[in-house]
C-alpha cells in the first residue's frame, strides 16, 4: 500500500491495481497491427515502442507470448502486407498516371480548340489551331495521351493542350519516327505489275511555287526550318522551293500505294519513302527548300514528283534549277532590295516582263497571307531539262491572275 497527498487527503488508502482487473483499451487498427507484430520478437524496436503506449506493457494488454509456429506465420503474413501496400504506393505514383515529356512537332489536320485545361474545358483567347501549321509539343498527358501539351506563340498562356486526333505527332523529323494519329497498315492486297513511270510531254502543263520564306515563316513559325531561320541564310534574301506541280492540280500520286497516300494526306511525310537523291542533289535541295527539315521533299515527290519524271533525281535537279534562273534574274534583286517594303503586283509582274520577256508577268500569281507575300505561283509549259530556258516556258504558259494586289516583302524575324 502507498499514500499520496492527492485530491483523496493526505491520509487517503489507495489499494493496488491489479492490472488484469483493469478494461483492456480497444487500440485504433493501426496499433493492433504494431501491437501484433510486436509479439513476434521481443528484441524488435516495435515491441519496445508498444510497451510504452498508454503507459501499459503488453502483457497489460492482454497479449501472450506468440508460439514459434506463430510468429513465423505473422510474420509472413506482415510481410505480405507491406509488399501488397507499398506495391499500392507504386502503381498509385506509376508515370501511367503522370504527364510525359516529349520533343518534337505536332502537326495540325484540324482546327480545333487549344485549351488552357482540357478538364475544365477553359479556352482564353478561343485560340484554335492553324491546319497544316506545325507546333513545338512540350508532353503527353499520359502514356495512352488523350492530349498533347503544345506551345502557341500568339496565344495567351503560350502553353496549350489539344486533342491527339486533331493532328500527326512528330518525335523526330529527320527520323521517320512521326507517330499517326491512326496507325496506317498496308492493305492485303496482290501486287500490281510495274507500270511504266510517267514522261513530260512537250506540250506539258506545270506549275512552279516558289516561296518568299520570311513571309512563309511567320504564319508558321513552329516549324523546325522557321524557328532556325537567320539573317544570313539563303532564304533570308532569296526564292525558296516549294514544288514543280504537273497540272491540272488533278494529276497527282501517280502509282502511289493507298497507305503512302493516307501517310501524305494526314502529313505523315518523315514516314514516307526518303526520295533517292545523290549527295550533291541533296545538298543543294536543303540549301533551295527549308522545309527538307519538315521532310517536305517526302510530300512533294509522293504527290507531284511521281507524275512528273522516272526519278527525284531529275525532278529535284530540274526545279532547283528553275529556281536559280528566277534568283539570277532582276525580280529577286527586286525582292531583296525592298525588304520591309510594300511591292504592288504589277511591279512583280513587270520584273517577269523586263527578266524574261513580254507577257512574262501574265503567267505568275501571288500570294499573300496577313498582307505578306509569302509565295510566287507561276504557270509553265513544255519540256523542261536542266538547261531550259524559263523565259521559253513562260511564254508557252497559261495566262493568271495577279493574286492579291499587293503585299509587304517580310523580313527574317517574328
Amino acid at each position: 500500500m502507498c499514500s499520496s497527498a492527492g485530491p483523496f487527503g493526505r491520509n487517503a488508502r489507495l489499494e493496488p491495481i491489479v492490472p488484469s482487473q483493469l478494461p483492456r483499451p480497444k487500440l485504433p487498427v493501426n496499433l493492433q497491427i504494431l501491437a501484433v507484430g510486436s509479439a513476434w520478437s521481443k528484441a524488435s524496436p516495435v515491441a519496445s515502442t508498444m510497451q510504452g503506449v498508454g503507459g501499459w506493457g503488453l502483457k497489460s494488454l492482454g497479449l501472450r507470448s506468440a508460439t514459434p509456429l506463430e510468429e513465423t506465420n505473422r510474420m509472413s503474413m506482415f510481410r505480405a502486407f507491406l509488399g501488397l501496400t507499398l506495391l499500392a504506393l507504386s502503381a498509385l505514383f506509376s508515370p501511367l498516371h503522370a504527364s510525359q515529356r516529349l520533343d518534337g512537332y505536332f502537326i495540325a489536320s484540324d482546327a480545333c480548340p487549344a485549351f488552357q485545361s482540357f478538364r475544365k474545358g477553359t479556352n482564353p483567347g478561343d485560340v484554335t489551331l492553324v491546319q497544316e501549321r506545325a507546333y513545338t509539343i512540350l508532353e503527353k498527358n499520359k502514356s495512352n495521351a488523350t492530349h498533347y501539351r503544345i506551345r502557341i506563340r500568339e496565344a495567351s498562356p503560350q502553353e496549350r493542350w489539344v486533342a491527339v486526333s486533331c493532328g500527326t505527332l512528330l518525335v523526330d523529323c529527320r527520323s521517320s519516327k512521326a507517330i499517326p494519329v491512326e496507325p496506317v497498315t498496308p492493305e492485303p492486297q496482290p501486287q500490281p505489275p510495274p507500270t511504266p513511270q510517267p514522261q513530260p510531254a512537250a506540250g506539258s502543263a506545270y506549275l512552279l511555287a516558289l516561296s518568299w520564306q520570311p513571309g512563309f515563316c511567320q504564319g508558321h513559325q513552329d516549324k523546325p526550318e522557321c524557328e532556325s531561320q537567320t539573317g544570313e541564310r539563303f532564304d533570308a534574301t532569296n526564292f525558296t522551293l516549294h514544288g514543280l506541280w504537273p497540272q491540272p492540280r488533278s494529276n497527282d500520286y501517280c502509282n502511289v500505294s493507298n497507305r503512302d497516300k493516307r501517310l501524305d494526306e494526314r502529313h505523315g511525310w518523315c514516314q514516307l519513302p526518303a526520295p533517292m537523291l545523290s549527295e550533291q542533289t541533296l545538298e543543294d535541295l536543303t540549301v533551295a527548300m527549308p522545309g527538307v527539315a519538315s521532310c517536305l521533299e517526302h510530300h512533294e515527290w509522293i504527290k507531284h514528283g511521281t507524275c512528273y519524271r522516272e526519278s527525284a533525281e531529275s525532278y529535284f535537279g530540274e526545279a532547283v534549277a528553275l529556281l536559280d534562273q528566277v534568283n539570277d534574274s532582276p525580280v529577286r534583286r527586286l525582292f531583296a532590295d525592298h525588304i520591309g517594303e510594300t511591292l504592288r503586283a504589277d511591279q512583280i509582274r513587270d520584273a517577269f516582263d523586263h527578266a524574261f520577256g513580254p507577257g512574262s508577268g501574265r503567267k505568275v500569281e501571288v500570294s499573300c497571307s496577313g498582307g505578306l507575300i509569302t509565295e510566287l505561283r507561276i504557270n509553265l509549259r513544255g519540256d523542261i531539262q536542266p538547261d531550259t530556258p524559263l523565259s521559253g516556258l513562260l511564254a508557252a504558259g497559261a495566262d493568271t491572275g495577279p493574286g492579291c494586289g499587293s503585299g509587304k516583302v517580310d523580313a527574317v524575324g517574328f
